[in-house]
Order: structure tokens, then C-alpha cells, then sequence
């Protein structure tokens, strides 16, 4: 009985890949809309950065392999090998790179966890203490955006702006979300 179970499982599996690799998205839309900005449809940074660490079997999950210009047979054979080629880096070192372009920093509401000291040693130079300062996956950017913010030798103008309009927001009487207590 436990063949028939990964007989069919392979079946559906192949029906799958067939169907991803004949499927033609719309203009504008499906797995490959977002490579107009140059990064892969449901592209994850940090599954990117894993699989540039060594670690290729995050490559399943970092975006989708059809809406690239390389292909699902392209990203399917550096999986199964569990390595990269030299093209495969530089791919996903470019995809990175139009990544980082791209995140943009909206100054909206303030952060859970928002410690306005903290905020000022910032826009003063000081981008160590962003772990400190408020929670990051509770902000419209993200970890990964504040992660190279924090290792950043200067603070970007856009996280100034981000982090400028939170403490004009804070001075004015906002104050966001606090810290979950257990």
C-alpha cells in the first residue's frame, strides 16, 4: 500500500512540474511580473543569502524558478546538485542587488517596541543600536532591510527619513504598539 502512496505522490509531483513548465503567464502577471523590477516573483531575501552561504536546499523557497529568464530546469539541476555554478551566483548575486534597490521605506506608524532614545543615537550615527530600537518584522521593511541598515557604514537616507518621521510621530504624542509581555 506505501508504494501506491509514492507512486501517486510522484504522479502528482510530474503533473506539477509539467504544468509550471508549460504554464505562459499573462503580461504583467504570475510567477514572472516581478522581474520588471529585476528580483523574481515571492523572492526571499534572507533564503537567498542562506543559499549564497552554502546552504542550496533553501533555493526551493527562495523565489519562483518559471519566472526567471534562466527556468525551472536552470534552478531545478543547481538544487539537485546541491551546489551552485559560477552563472547561478552571479544570478542570485544580481537578484540581491535589484533586491536592495528596490525596498523603499515608508515612515508610517510607529513600531512595536519603539524606544525613541534609541531612534536619536541613530540619525546621530549611531546604526548599531537598531536592533534596540524597535521591533523589525513589525515594520513595512522588514528584517532584512534593517539587518543592512545596522551593518550599513552610514545610515541610508531613506531609513533616516523612515526613522525621522517615527520620532516626529512620537514627539507629537503617537506612540506605537508596545512590547508583548508573557
Amino acid at each position: 500500500m506505501r508504494h501506491i502512496g509514492k507512486i501517486f505522490g510522484a504522479f502528482v509531483f510530474a503533473l506539477f512540474v509539467s504544468a509550471c513548465a508549460t504554464a505562459a503567464p499573462a503580461a504583467g502577471k504570475g510567477p514572472g511580473a516581478a522581474m520588471e523590477a529585476g528580483v523574481p516573483g515571492n523572492f526571499l531575501a534572507n533564503d537567498v543569502r542562506q543559499v549564497l552561504a552554502g546552504h542550496v536546499e533553501e533555493l526551493i523557497g527562495a523565489f519562483v524558478w518559471d519566472g526567471t529568464p534562466q527556468g525551472q530546469a536552470f534552478w531545478g539541476s543547481q538544487h539537485s546538485a546541491r551546489r551552485l555554478t559560477p552563472e547561478g551566483r552571479d544570478v542570485l548575486l544580481g537578484y540581491l542587488a535589484a533586491y536592495n534597490r528596490a525596498v523603499r521605506v515608508p515612515a508610517g506608524s510607529i513600531p512595536e517596541g519603539f524606544d525613541v532614545n534609541a531612534a536619536r543615537d541613530i540619525l546621530n550615527g549611531n546604526t548599531h543600536v537598531v536592533r534596540d530600537a524597535f521591533v523589525w518584522e513589525h515594520t513595512p521593511q522588514g528584517p532584512d532591510y534593517w539587518v543592512r541598515v545596522q551593518d550599513a557604514p552610514a545610515l541610508p537616507d531613506d531609513a533616516a527619513a523612515a526613522i525621522r518621521g517615527w520620532v516626529a510621530r512620537f514627539e507629537a504624542g503617537e506612540r506605537g504598539p508596545p512590547l508583548p509581555t508573557f
